[in-house]
């Protein structure tokens, strides 16, 4: 983790108050493509922010977490797609 000078970011269309040398975080998790429902993202983007809190201390901000929803033919593991795990 490393401090950087003042930046500005941005809330809407809102410019939010630069943050001083407060570390920022950002975590991605990748999941397959209608396997979770908006309240199931939404609690994991919770726990997940809380765990960087926990980690990372208070004093983060912002902390980004990123849920990108990638095709079931688009990926998978041990050589198989995760559409051709669900069909055996």
């Amino acid at each position: 983790m490393s401090k950087c000078k003042a930046r500005r970011t941005t809330i809407g269309q809102a410019v939010a108050k630069p943050t001083l040398n407060k570390p920022l975080a950002y975590m991605e998790a990748y999941i397959t493509e209608e396997t979770n429902t908006s309240l199931e993202k939404e609690s994991f983007i919770a726990a997940a922010h809380a765990m960087l809190v926990k980690h990372l201390g208070a004093e983060v901000s912002p902390g980004y977490v990123v849920v990108h929803e990638v095709a079931a033919h688009n990926w998978g593991f041990d050589g198989r797609t995760q559409a051709a795990h669900k069909r055996s």
